[in-house]
């Protein structure tokens, strides 16, 4: 069943294809955080995408979610470093929606790395 765009908003965590991928980019079949305003099916989605392997220390540009945030079966890492937009057709799955708190812990996360934040 393909995935409905219009349900789609900021915070919407979805399954999606970021393969294939140049140099350090981050790659595979993963859960991502939907972060822009609207979705159109036939355009371009901004995605942040997640991490379930813990980083080697706190950095202000990574957003902890805890398990069953949006859905998330595990506790995991938003790593904003890697915003990426990508085609619709990448994403194939809805998982959930982040709760007004973690949106907010990843938004925080994704303006400090666009130096968009006083920290």
């Amino acid at each position: 069943m393909p995935v409905d765009a219009y349900r789609l908003q900021i915070g919407s965590v979805v399954i999606a294809k970021l393969d294939p991928v140049v140099g350090s980019e981050i790659g595979k079949d993963r859960a991502c955080i939907v972060h822009q305003v609207a979705v159109e099916p036939d355009g371009s989605v901004t995605l942040l995408p997640v991490s379930t392997k813990a980083p080697s220390k706190d950095y202000p540009f990574i957003a902890f979610l805890p398990k069953g945030a949006g859905g998330l079966l595990r506790d995991s890492w938003v790593k904003c470093q890697f915003i990426r937009t990508v085609d619709f057709s990448r994403i194939f799955k809805h998982v959930g929606d982040l709760n007004e708190e973690d949106l907010k812990r990843v938004s925080d996360a994704l303006l400090f790395h666009l130096g968009l934040s006083e920290y």
